[in-house]
């Protein structure tokens, strides 16, 4: 068995991330991530971790409010006095001049400084100054080949050439001698590869865990919790390092920017579908985490902050923001690409799971197309059976999109007196999830609250087991919550 080996990445790019992680899944090792969008949290993640090797963009983040001198000694300080014994690279995404900061680690004998148009030479660190100050000139069309002998590396006598990886094994790769490869293009920040308009199934370069899934989440009824039912299994996979996007695509009645604090005054999904009717992206630009949502609260919001900085990073937002104000509608025409593009684009951008938060009329755009392009695709109905006849309804109304046979369901605020059979045959189907009905839920989720109920919780861990992720604790006994518990 391979050993595992840790990258920690200090970078709030999704698109360098992503594709940092795709050129060391590449290698065959067994490499695990860790992102960190600010450096006072890159600190605190090597306290608390041992990694083999950590990628510092120049542009990340840092808290405290500083001049380009104090960030460039604050860098350099981390960078010479707190990374001792560790393969440590500078990524470079803005001039690649030579800075201040850049200078002065030269002169220390720092070579491991990658411009990010060749992020590929990650997995062949320059390992001279002048290597370094070809790469920073701009020889960017020069083949790698060329870029070693310019520096008189010993050139390779056989065929097969062999690299001495950051992994610590030999990467051997089949090559002609008289060939030379052309270099390829980088993809740039805000830069899609061609949509495919073929195929609505997109599929994306694997991350550390799974391909990416599109989960939407329908109820014939307003108000049966399935934001709240969101939340959970969204915060759940987040937790287990799944990097996680909600997507609330009801803006009528918008509610989940209030109940969870991600809500910035700048991003939101209507200019995400603007941008996205006109051919441009736009996803990445208006989603919230919890850090976005932090930088832009006011100070006296500090409740707010304390619990969004309880927020796993990799969980984020696309919805109406938290503003008390008429929204309007998301307006656009059958015949438009809107939603295949919106997926599309949440895949480029690494997103493992995308749950879609979409509007109760089975009439609506906003609800049939999801339903169309989803990976799975869930009815949330609640054990009142006030909602089975709505149910019926609605699923006959779908009939003409896809077979109703394809919806899960998922019960919420399930009682003791009532069996899973009795449910089951109510509904003509299984559910896949009974949420236990709780009074203080509503007041949990004014309270910014995630994790709602240890109950709750429990039947959302046992449903994520779906996704590959287990129970913490696997010698606790499963519930079930119709009044009976599994041997």
């Amino acid at each position: 068995m391979i050993k595992e080996k840790k990258l920690i990445l200090g970078s709030s790019t999704i698109q360098i991330n992503n594709k940092i992680m795709e050129l060391f899944d590449q290698t065959g090792a067994n490499w695990s991530y860790h992102e960190d969008s600010y450096l006072e949290d890159l600190r605190n993640s090597l306290w608390e971790q041992t990694p083999d090797m950590v990628i510092i963009n120049d542009h990340l983040l840092i808290r405290e409010r500083m001049n380009s001198l104090q960030r460039d000694q604050a860098f350099y300080k981390f960078i010479t006095e707190e990374l001792e014994g560790v393969v440590v690279v500078l990524l470079l995404t803005g001039s690649t001049d030579k800075s201040r900061l850049v200078e002065r680690l030269i002169q220390d004998g720092f070579y491991h400084i990658i411009p990010v148009a060749q992020v590929e030479r990650i997995l062949d660190l320059p390992k001279s100054e002048e290597e370094v100050n070809l790469l920073l000139e701009g020889e960017k069309e020069m083949p790698e080949e060329s870029l070693a002998e310019e520096v008189e590396r010993p050139p390779e006598e056989e065929a097969s050439v062999e690299k001495k990886s950051l992994v610590g094994e030999l990467i051997t790769t089949e090559k002609d001698p008289d060939e030379q490869e052309a270099p390829q293009p980088v993809q740039q920040q805000n830069e899609l590869r061609p949509f495919p308009k073929s195929d609505p199934n997109y599929p994306i370069g694997q991350n550390d865990f799974t391909r990416s899934l599109v989960s939407v989440f329908w109820s014939p009824i307003g108000n049966v919790g399935v934001s709240t039912i969101m939340k959970a299994i969204a915060f759940r996979l987040a937790q287990a390092g799944r990097k996680v996007l909600i997507v609330e695509l009801d803006v009528e009645y918008p509610k989940m920017a209030r109940t969870t604090g991600l809500t910035h005054q700048d991003k939101d999904i209507f200019q995400a579908v603007r941008s996205i009717l006109n051919k441009q992206p736009g996803l990445a630009q208006n989603v919230v985490n919890n850090e976005i949502a932090i930088e832009g609260l006011p100070h006296t919001y500090r409740e707010v902050k304390k619990h969004l900085k309880l927020l796993p990073n990799n969980l984020y937002l696309l919805s109406a923001n938290a503003e008390l104000k008429h929204h309007g509608h998301i307006y656009f025409n059958e015949d438009d690409d809107l939603i295949e593009r919106l997926f599309y684009e949440a895949k480029q951008e690494g997103f493992q799971h995308i749950l879609v938060d979409v509007p109760s009329s089975p009439n609506d755009l906003l609800t049939n197309i999801p339903l169309l392009f989803a990976d799975e695709r869930f009815a949330v109905v609640d054990d009142s059976f006030s909602t089975n006849g709505l149910y019926f309804s609605a699923i006959e109304a779908l009939k003409d999109l896809q077979d109703e046979k394809t919806f899960d369901l998922i019960i919420n605020k399930t009682r003791e007196f009532h069996t899973e059979e009795d449910i089951a045959e109510f509904y003509q189907r299984e559910p896949v999830l009974s949420i236990p009905y709780r009074d203080e839920v509503v007041l949990e989720q004014i309270n910014l609250r995630w994790d709602v109920d240890i109950d709750i919780m429990a039947a959302v861990d046992q449903f994520n087991e779906r996704y590959g992720i287990q129970l913490k604790n696997e010698g606790q006994k499963k519930k079930r919550f119709f009044g009976k518990k599994s041997s």
